[in-house]
């Protein structure tokens, strides 16, 4: 399975997020070297700091696994983001190919409730499974995190 997504696409996307945040620019663009395979970068768009990622599909699951950690300043290990970070949205894009491309927009309060981003650093994710609507998906936990994941979906 390919995951390389080509510039156009993620283009295509970063034009998408203009228009669905009501901006005529994404500002402030930082690339995040250590996520490299998950084409890991922040910018600033209309006023709202974007934490993106690139999600991969993997062959033996359904739907696809995106990495969301950061590096702890003090400790230099790996931690999941938590809600005292200063971010607003993670935006995730996950393709299965040109013409099915996804996106998911979700905010820090609500990775907070789902518990992908941790409180007061107790709990969270460093990744987790994407599952879009089209994702048929094979066992009850994959579908319910599919139910929920809904109302955070965009296909562009």
């Amino acid at each position: 399975m390919n995951n390389q997504v080509s510039p156009e696409n993620l283009l295509g996307a970063f034009e998408f997020l203009k228009i669905y945040f009501s901006s005529s620019s994404l500002e402030n663009m930082i690339i995040d070297k250590e996520g490299g395979e998950y084409d890991a970068c922040s910018f600033v768009i209309n006023n709202r700091i974007i934490l993106f990622r690139k999600a991969k599909k993997t062959p033996k699951k359904d739907g696809f696994f995106v990495a969301i950690w950061i590096r702890d300043l003090f400790t230099q290990k790996t931690r999941p983001f938590d809600a005292s970070d200063i971010f607003d949205f993670f935006v995730i894009f996950a393709s299965e190919d040109a013409h099915e491309q996804h996106l998911f927009i979700i905010n820090k309060s609500e990775l907070q409730t789902y518990a992908i981003v941790s409180t007061n650093f107790q709990g969270g994710k460093r990744g987790f499974r994407l599952y879009p609507p089209s994702t048929i998906c094979m066992s009850f936990q994959a579908y319910r995190t599919q139910q929920w994941q809904k109302q955070f979906f965009v296909g562009f």
